[in-house]
């Protein structure tokens, strides 16, 4: 994993409409330990690493908003022409 964008690494699962689901009560320490696991090895990418960081099994993808996109597509061309 490359830093090239924003990553967010958070305890709030995502609900289908891109909302937080409420912070739970309790995080299981074995799961606290994964996790934290997970972001320092997505984070400091280690050079020797078995791992991957891959522990937690699920990943949020954000994706560009398609207006912003089109809008620098338009910015774009629009420099390209003058």
């Amino acid at each position: 994993m490359q830093w090239d964008s924003f990553s967010w690494f958070g305890f709030r699962d995502v609900k289908d409409n891109g909302e937080l689901n409420p912070m739970p009560n309790q995080v299981d320490s074995t799961d606290l330990i994964s996790i934290l696991e997970t972001v320092s090895i997505k984070t400091l990418e280690p050079p020797v690493n078995g791992r991957r960081g891959d522990s937690l099994g699920i990943l949020h993808t954000q994706v560009p908003d398609p207006e912003i996109v089109e809008a620098e597509k338009r910015a774009y061309f629009q420099k390209l022409a003058s």
